[in-house]
């Protein structure tokens, strides 16, 4: 397997390459040159593998047995994935209605990012100890990634961790995983601004590649492939945990058409999308979808075609996702493009540039296709002003002047006054209220009761839903990166 970067330079570079380049000589992002289709008889094979057995069946695929034999690679994942508190690894958990959980937050700092970090750490400090080298590590961190990056190499004696963290913008516990760690190898600065300020000088590091070469730095970001290699098996593993009807694996068959499945991922720096969107070009039948907070630059490409910065970074309580710099989506737009390297390098220089840039009609068709976007609840709908007055209005207030009853006036189509019942009625396309009837003490009384008595309800549902995630041990109540949720559609 060979590697070459989304933006057409160091074609045919190796594994090893790869992983300690971070950003090809470009600026661009590395990537298999073919990603792998995975046959039926193969994935029937690997229905029944554990996790970590799965995890080393995909990455033999895209690391050359020359670099790491197939035996000696078995041995750094099971030496990586050794100190999660779940024997399993991750676990799966069917709910109702076809919703099912993955959980990814066993690992030692309790961020799914641990499972692909253990990976890399090993993977590096083996081409080091087979090479006779030191490098230092530079990390940028919204919050796990310069945890689970301390925990995975705290006290390797060829590896000096440098990780630089926003001030005031990552939670109590994430500062604690950093800060409290004691060994000579790991330095940890905080600093001005946030993860996507940390990014572009970072950056602009990688993109002198003569000073990174003379003086060992790589970076375990997402930018570096080897985290999205290893992050690409917690699909499959979800996917046949979903369909084997049982939830807990074995050998069940795998049906000549095979179902679809719903992946939700939680999506800041769409390494985890990537991952998917890797899967699902290697066979996987699953379709994606991006759920964002406030900091929605993927929503807003995929729905329009706006792939551009929305001013700053807007703190969130899933400070992992509060990220307006989604680089990762670079590897999406090369898989979407069929690898058209120029299309790509346009796309991302025109971004980092000017921090806006619009996805060509062809890419953003095939990048909506491969990551949809959440769909609006089924319950908001959006009337016309004709279907406002026919459902919505009591007979007593639609307006006289109107031709039929299901026909509004004039007035109601310019969302003026209407003189005739002193209405004011909705313009089309736009969704109001049904006018409030008059009601007796008795009746409002009865009313303010009812949502008394249903707030407190939700008030209480509401804590114990935190008791009990606290209970599983998620660092923040709310952070969405501490599962991916599959919800099953077959």
């Amino acid at each position: 397997m060979k590697y070459v970067s989304t933006r057409g330079a160091a074609a045919g570079s190796s594994f090893r390459e790869a992983l300690f380049s971070g950003y090809a000589v470009d600026g661009g992002l590395f990537m298999p040159e073919e990603v792998p289709r995975v046959s039926a008889d193969t994935l029937r094979q690997w229905r029944a593998l554990s996790y970590p057995q799965l995890v080393q069946n995909i990455c033999s695929l895209y690391i050359s047995p020359d670099e790491i034999p197939v035996q000696e690679l078995g041995a750094l994942i099971e030496r990586a994935l050794s100190r999660f508190a779940h024997s399993e690894v991750v676990t799966f958990k069917r709910l109702r209605d076809g919703l099912n959980v993955l959980e990814l937050f066993h690992g030692p700092t309790m961020a799914f990012k641990d499972l692909a970090m253990c990976c890399l750490a090993q993977f590096i400090l083996y081409f080091l100890q087979k090479e006779d080298k030191h490098v230092t590590i530079v990390v940028g961190t919204s919050g796990d990634t310069g945890g689970s990056a301390i925990a995975s190499l705290r006290g390797a004696k060829r590896a000096d961790v440098v990780v630089l963290l926003p001030a005031g913008r990552c939670s109590r516990v994430q500062e604690l995983h950093m800060t409290t760690a004691m060994e000579e190898n790991v330095h940890v600065f905080t600093v001005e601004g946030s993860s996507d300020d940390l990014d572009e000088p970072i950056r602009r590091l990688f993109a002198d590649s003569e000073f990174t070469s003379r003086h060992g730095v790589i970076s375990i970001n997402s930018i570096n492939w080897g985290r999205v290699l290893v992050q690409v098996a917690h699909h499959f593993y979800a996917y046949f945990r979903c369909t084997d009807g049982g939830g807990g694996g074995g050998g069940a068959e795998v049906e000549e058409e095979m179902p679809t499945v719903e992946v939700v991922v939680p999506t800041g720096a769409a390494g985890n999308a990537a991952a998917g969107c890797v899967a699902r070009w290697m066979g996987l039948p699953i379709r994606l979808l991006c759920a964002v907070n406030q900091n929605d630059v993927v929503h807003r490409a995929l729905r329009s075609g706006d792939f551009s910065v929305d001013g700053a970074v807007k703190p969130s309580l899933a400070s992992a996702i509060d990220i307006q710099v989604p680089y990762n989506m670079e590897r999406v737009f090369h898989l979407c493009s069929d690898a058209d390297t120029a299309l790509v390098r346009d796309v991302m220089t025109r971004f980092y540039e000017s921090g806006q840039a619009n996805l060509p009609a062809t890419l953003q068709t095939r990048t909506g296709s491969a990551l949809r976007r959440p769909r609006p609840p089924s319950s908001r709908r959006w009337l016309s002003a004709s279907a406002f007055a026919s459902r919505s209005t009591p007979r007593s207030q639609r307006c006289a002047a109107s031709p039929s009853a299901a026909s509004p006036c004039a007035a109601a189509t310019t969302g003026t006054r209407c003189s005739a019942t002193q209405w004011h009625a909705s313009p089309a396309g736009v969704r109001r209220p049904p006018p409030k009837r008059n009601v007796d003490a008795r009746t409002a009384a009865r009313t303010a009761a009812r949502t008394a008595a249903r707030t407190a309800a939700r008030t209480t549902a509401r804590s114990a839903r935190k008791l009990r995630l606290a209970t599983y041990g998620a660092e923040e109540v709310f952070s969405m990166h501490t599962c991916t949720a599959v919800i099953s559609v077959c």
